[in-house]
C-alpha cells in the first residue's frame, strides 16, 4: 500500500464510495474531482484515454462510453488505481482543520 493522502471531506467520501463494493457505478466527472482533490493534474491522452498525474505518479484511465454515458464501474477503478498508484482502501485519509 502507498502511503496515506490527507484530502478534504468531499474527495474522501467520494474516495469511499469508489471503495465501497455494494456501488456498481459513479459519475465520471465525480472521480476526476477526486482525483484533482488528491492533487492530481488532468490531462487528455488521446482519445478516451485520461491522464491523472501527482509527482512522479500517473495512472492513464479511458473514459467511458456508451451506453454507460458518464458513468464508469467502480470495480473499473478499483482495479486501476490498485494497478497504477497501488493504492486501497485506506489510502484516503481526512486531512486536519
Amino acid at each position: 500500500m502507498s502511503s496515506h493522502i490527507e484530502v478534504d471531506q468531499k474527495t474522501l467520501d467520494i474516495y469511499q464510495l469508489v471503495w465501497d463494493y455494494r456501488i456498481e457505478l459513479i459519475k465520471w466527472n465525480l472521480f476526476q474531482k477526486m482525483m484533482v482533490g488528491a492533487g492530481f493534474a488532468v490531462f487528455g491522452s488521446g482519445g478516451s484515454a485520461v491522464s491523472f498525474k501527482r509527482g512522479k505518479q500517473t495512472a492513464v484511465i479511458h473514459k467511458p462510453h456508451e451506453p454507460k454515458g458518464n458513468q464508469i464501474y467502480t470495480r473499473f477503478l478499483r482495479d486501476q488505481l490498485r494497478k497504477h498508484l497501488d493504492w486501497d482502501a485506506d489510502t484516503f485519509v481526512l486531512e486536519d482543520e
